[in-house]
């Protein structure tokens, strides 16, 4: 055999790692995979030995890669076991993250290679065959060459294929990160991969901290993200927004002080009705609507200011007669926030994930295409073999549409089939953010008919998520968020998840309740 040489960190290597660590991925392979279209050695091996484990055990090798390489390599000639023990070591970290990778788009785009390979083969060997003016082999090669098609993950029985039928509850149930509490169990569903989901309110209600909210849950369930920012803020505001929410401190002293943080209680506790052993006798002197049993947070944060002494309950979480309501306690004063600290909060934080997986990159307002996007994505697969899971754009509606000629509301149609179209085609989740009418600033519940410019963009997300919040709920730190729309699930729009909030520490989530 050849020897082995160093192969880029394209498309043929991540081929490669996915066919060690990815069961799935070297499934779908197999049915394409033509010995001899790639011309690098080293990626033919790792081939033919993936796909011959696949053959006996029917999975992937993962750790068993380093025993067929040393049972291997005496038959390779003059092999630099350095060079491959280095490949080897090199995909340690992508081990940690198999359940993330994006298998159909790995697929499609090694579909694209061999495909290319193949057509510059045919195209080599009928330019040899034309010279010689040997006509009838030009005409067998065209007659017996077969296009390479991504695996036909549609054709399939699904009636009595049960792995089409596991791999399909699989993909579809599978969120790509967790928000915590009762919107999470909002939010969660549907965030999967191939979807589209946006965040609809008014200026200035937080759709840009719910971005970063999903970048960093996103982070944390190991997904690629790549983070568009379309001009709403600069590059430098963003990184410090993204160091506070890391680090609980801001860089400005204004925010450095003593500082309210609203925390999750119970109800129940609060207007004496609880009859557990924690609660019993207890009672919080709050105005409390004697019909309904409950208590207006507005009121819950003046009473804290006032100098109020109350314990939260300690059982909410397990406690079977929870009923969500919230408290507050104090975290003192710190010192402004420093790059210094903020870098190495970073380097905790990559070391934690496993590894540095967010791309940021910022346009001015209005410059963004999202042809420009396809095309940043794909020049950081070219570069670095890195490929997005979760993409996020702050926010589609200050982005550009191609042809700007065309009326307003076929521009915003533009833009946003066009996000639509890259969920699905690069198989990714696409997070964005929309600014609502004028009318919803003053409405209690956020609706579909508070979506600005055109009514179309209801039409090609998977849900949108609306962000309600009145002065009194600012003022004691919390909002409430609804699904305003969702494309395969039942929902209210009116069923709102409170959420707790610091916003100061860079955080629009500590916690949801019903």
């Amino acid at each position: 055999m050849k020897k082995v040489r160093k192969i880029d960190s394209g498309i043929e290597r991540r081929m490669c790692v996915a066919a060690v660590i990815s069961t799935p991925f070297l499934q779908g392979v197999s049915q394409i995979w033509r010995p001899g279209l790639i011309k690098s050695p080293f990626v033919n091996a790792i081939m033919d030995w993936t796909l011959q484990y696949l053959k006996e055990y029917k999975k992937a090798p993962c750790d068993d890669i380093n025993q067929l390489f040393e049972s291997n390599s005496s038959s390779m000639e003059d092999v630099d076991k350095t060079l491959v023990e280095s490949f080897l070591q090199s995909i340690s970290n992508e081990r940690k993250r198999v359940e993330r990778m994006n298998v159909d788009y790995l697929l499609d785009e090694t579909s694209r290679l061999l495909q290319k390979t193949s057509l510059q083969k045919l195209h080599s060997n009928l330019g040899n065959a034309l010279v010689v003016g040997d006509s009838n082999s030009a005409a067998d090669l065209v007659r017996s060459w077969n296009k390479i098609e991504p695996p036909a993950r549609e054709e399939v029985k699904p009636l009595s294929d049960h792995e089409a039928i596991a791999r399909a509850f699989d993909n579809t149930h599978q969120s790509m990160f967790s928000l915590p509490g009762a919107v999470g169990s909002l939010i969660n569903p549907h965030a999967v991969r191939g979807g589209f989901i946006t965040f609809l309110g008014p200026e200035k209600r937080g759709k840009t901290w719910w971005l970063q909210e999903v970048t960093f849950r996103g982070l944390l369930a190991n997904c690629n993200v790549a983070f568009f920012n379309a001009g709403d803020m600069s590059p430098e505001e963003m990184i410090i927004r993204q160091q506070t929410y890391l680090t609980g401190r801001s860089p400005h002293e204004e925010f450095c002080g003593p500082l309210i943080v609203p925390v999750i209680d119970c109800l129940r506790q609060q207007n004496g009705s609880c009859r557990y052993p924690c609660g019993k006798g207890k009672k919080m002197d709050v105005p409390i609507d004697p019909d309904t049993k409950t208590i207006e947070p507005i009121e819950l944060i003046r009473a804290y200011q006032s100098g109020m002494e109350w314990t939260p309950c300690p059982n909410c979480k397990t406690c079977p007669k929870f009923k969500g309501s919230l408290w507050y306690k104090c975290r003192p004063a710190v010192k402004p926030l420093t790059w210094r600290q903020a870098a190495l909060a970073s380097k905790r934080f990559i070391k934690a994930i496993g590894g540095d997986r967010l791309r940021m990159a910022s346009y001015p307002t209005e410059t963004l295409t999202l042809d420009m996007q396809e095309s940043v994505l794909d020049r950081w697969e070219r570069k670095d073999g890195w490929i997005a899971d979760i993409v996020v754009t702050d926010y589609l509606d200050i982005c550009i549409a191609e042809n700007t000629r065309q009326d307003l509301r076929h521009q915003e149609n533009e833009k946003w089939a066009g996000a639509r179209r890259m969920s699905l085609r690069r198989h990714c989740l696409y997070v964005s953010a929309s600014q609502a009418t004028a009318a919803s600033y003053d409405a209690l519940v956020i609706k579909m008919g508070h979506t600005g410019n055109d009514k179309r963009k209801n039409a090609h997300v998977t849900a949108m998520f609306g962000l309600n919040q009145t002065e009194e709920e600012k003022e004691a730190k919390i909002q409430k968020v609804n699904v305003v729309l969702a494309r395969s699930r039942s929902f209210s729009v009116r069923a709102m998840s409170t959420v707790l909030q610091c916003l100061e520490m860079g955080r629009p989530c500590l916690g949801s309740y019903f």
